[in-house]
């Protein structure tokens, strides 16, 4: 069986609220969700994200396992619950290119949100914009660290 994603049209809202950090939203920007998103089913195989790609959406895990892989060496697994494209997809990532590539390993079911509407979502909810903020943060961090241990972690200080 050939490696694919499909659309499977529009999220439901107990799905969007099923991720903590968007359970508190008024119903006007759930709906945004609801208008905007886009579910998906991932088979085995697939690659969701490509690194040096130029596409910014944000991807929500329901189900499934994906592996993270930056230039060629993998970097974390993520599966239901996390979350996946933030550092394009979230304010301050604007103008960003994928930064690692993310393929399926176990079939997985996603909602896509576009960018834009994360980030009108993230302007007016301080907190989400922070819990969006922190999971960027936490990856570059962790990517730097890595990065800099394959690199032969010496320290000229």
């Amino acid at each position: 069986m050939t490696p694919s994603i499909t659309s499977h049209g529009r999220p439901d809202r107990a799905t969007i609220t099923a991720f903590r950090f968007f359970d508190e939203l008024p119903d006007e920007d759930l709906a945004l969700i609801e208008q905007h998103g886009e579910r998906l089913d991932a088979t085995a195989g697939a690659t969701l994200i490509h690194e040096g790609d130029a596409d910014d959406r944000l991807f929500l895990i329901c189900s499934g396992e994906l592996a993270v892989h930056q230039q060629g060496q993998p970097r974390r697994a993520l599966g239901p619950g996390d979350i996946v494209g933030e550092i394009a997809a979230t304010p301050t990532g604007h103008g960003f290119r994928r930064t690692a590539t993310v393929t399926v390993e176990e079939r997985a079911e996603l909602i896509a949100v576009p960018a834009d509407v994360i980030r009108q979502l993230a302007a007016a909810h301080p907190r989400l914009r922070a819990y969006f903020d922190s999971v960027r943060s936490q990856r570059l961090t962790f990517d730097a660290i890595t990065q800099h241990l394959r690199d032969g972690g010496s320290d000229a200080s």
